[in-house]
């Protein structure tokens, strides 16, 4: 099965809310990001202002259109209450789901447990991020997170 399939599967299905927790992720597909990618652009907007990525987010965009990434709607009591890009990657060792980006509204929720769901669902070994923002650090320590190495850059 296709990463793209297992994916609509994921978000096709519904990721199970757990009890006493009124989270999910939601799976957009393709055809709807036409009319989702507003209120997605803006927050893709707000993570690049707060940090030193380099994507544009028509790269996004882009990669969503191109099957590349996948975007999933967090929905909390109903409601809208962010979005995660995530993207499917082949380490040396296995496959791992990658973090592009995750973006919660006001109320400040994660959706790491949900991510997590639909890592195993696609058959990852892992979940990876990178961000410059030492506020990561506290949430990636709380789900078992461990650095795996620094990035240095210099621009020229």
């Amino acid at each position: 099965m296709s990463h793209r399939q297992l994916a609509v599967d994921a978000g096709s299905r519904g990721l199970k809310i757990v009890p006493n927790r009124c989270t999910a992720l939601r799976f957009i597909p393709k055809e709807d990001l036409r009319y989702e990618w507003p209120w997605i652009r803006k927050g893709l907007e707000r993570i690049l202002e707060s940090s030193s990525q380099h994507w544009l987010p028509e790269d996004v965009y882009m990669a969503l259109k191109t099957e590349s990434a996948e975007a999933f709607r967090g929905v909390l009591e109903g409601e809208t209450a962010g979005f995660v890009i995530l993207q499917k990657h082949q380490s040396l060792d296995g496959t791992e789901l990658f973090i592009w980006a995750a973006h919660t509204m006001e109320d400040g929720r994660d959706f790491y447990e949900d991510i997590e769901q639909i890592a195993k669902d696609v058959g990852a070994k892992r979940v990876v991020f990178w961000s410059n923002r030492m506020g990561w650090r506290r949430l990636a320590k709380r789900y078992g997170f461990t650095p795996s190495n620094v990035r240095y850059t210099k621009e020229l």
